[in-house]
C-alpha cells in the first residue's frame, strides 16, 4: 500500500490550534442579553410606580454584570467538559432569574 508523500507530521499537541478571534457575535450576544436583563431588573423593581434613579442604577449594574458573565462564559466554554458547561450555564440562568 502506497502512502501519500506529503503526510503532515505532528509537531506537538497544539500544532493545529488556531488562536480564537473575537467575532462580532461574541460581543453582540452578551451585550444584547445584558441590555435586556438590565431593563428587566429595573422594571421588575418598579412595582408600578415611577422610575427612580436607584432603579436605573440597579438596571445598569445588573445588566453590566450579566453581560460580563455571559462574555466570560462564552470565552471559556470550549475548555469546560460538557457536564460542567451545562452546570455553568444553568447557574448563570438560575442566578439571573432568581
Amino acid at each position: 500500500m502506497v502512502t501519500h508523500a506529503a503526510m503532515p507530521g505532528r509537531k506537538g499537541a497544539r500544532a493545529h490550534a488556531r488562536p480564537r478571534s473575537l467575532t462580532p457575535y461574541a460581543v453582540a450576544v452578551p451585550l444584547a442579553l445584558g441590555i435586556i436583563y438590565g431593563f428587566y431588573a429595573a422594571f421588575i423593581r418598579r412595582d408600578g410606580g415611577p422610575s427612580t434613579g436607584g432603579q436605573v442604577v440597579l438596571g445598569l449594574v445588573s445588566g453590566a454584570a450579566v453581560a460580563a458573565l455571559c462574555f466570560a462564559l462564552g470565552r471559556i466554554q470550549r475548555t469546560l467538559p460538557h457536564g460542567l458547561r451545562a452546570l455553568a450555564y444553568g447557574a448563570l440562568t438560575a442566578c439571573a432569574i432568581g
